[in-house]
């Protein structure tokens, strides 16, 4: 009777712990960037030499930004502007017009 009882308790546990994994596993699997960061996303296209200036609406002083999709061989470089809590400013350092997908992070 006790080993029954152990088998019964020991195979709850372990639907339990699967179901908890599979809830898990849909979060994470659907969750996107924007879901767990305070950022900004922005289509951008910069002549060469271009500075530019992108308003966001984080509210703070950018940490930072990741080039997330490029069209051309260039360094997207930080511009010479300060950043602010409104505005953030890059430049194209590269040889080639670039459009840019940019995500700004607080």
């Amino acid at each position: 009777m006790i080993a029954e009882f152990k088998k019964l308790f020991s195979d709850a546990i372990k639907d339990h712990y699967n179901e908890l994994i599979d809830s898990l596993n849909t979060v994470l699997k659907n969750i996107t960037f924007e879901d767990n960061f305070k950022s900004s996303q922005f289509d951008l296209t910069l002549a060469v030499g271009e500075e530019l200036e992108i308003k966001h609406k984080l509210g703070v002083i950018p940490g930072g930004y990741i080039v997330l999709k490029s069209s051309a061989n260039s360094a997207i470089i930080d511009g010479s502007n300060e950043w602010t809590n409104q505005s953030l400013y890059i430049k194209n350092d590269g040889s080639a017009i670039n459009s840019i997908r940019i995500l700004i992070l607080k």
